[in-house]
Parts: structure tokens; sequence; C-alpha cells
């Protein structure tokens, strides 16, 4: 009974606080300095998975060179 009412409740804000909140404020704003914010946030949250699986890869490169370099 206790998870009908916790997934109710849950779907109910859901369905409900996006009519409540429009938008965030950067999205809309008339201001060039704000928009240049927000693209630049943009393109770091999209090169930040390719950033890190490189990252991750060349950390694997390094540790098998050294591994059977020894």
């Amino acid at each position: 009974m206790f998870y009908f009412i916790f997934y109710s409740l849950s779907l109910l804000c859901l369905t409900l606080l996006p009519k409540l909140s429009w938008a965030c404020s950067t999205c809309y704003s008339a201001k060039e300095e704000s928009l240049w914010a927000y693209y630049g946030t943009t393109l770091a949250l999209t090169l930040l998975p390719f950033v890190l699986l490189g990252g991750l890869v060349y950390y694997l490169y390094r540790f098998q060179k050294n591994k059977f370099s020894s």
C-alpha cells in the first residue's frame, strides 16, 4: 500500500511540476551574456562524455603498456 501511495504521489508531482516551472531563465533570456553561457554549458556537457571516455581509454592503454613492458 505504501508503494502505491508513493508512486501515485511521484507521478502526480512529475505531471504537475513542469506546468508550474516554465523554463530556466537562461533559455529565454534576451541578454547576450546569458546566451553565450547557455551555449558554453551546452557544449561542455556535450563534450564531457567523450573526454571521459577518451581519458579512460588512454589510462587503460598506458596501464597495459606499462604492465607488459616490465
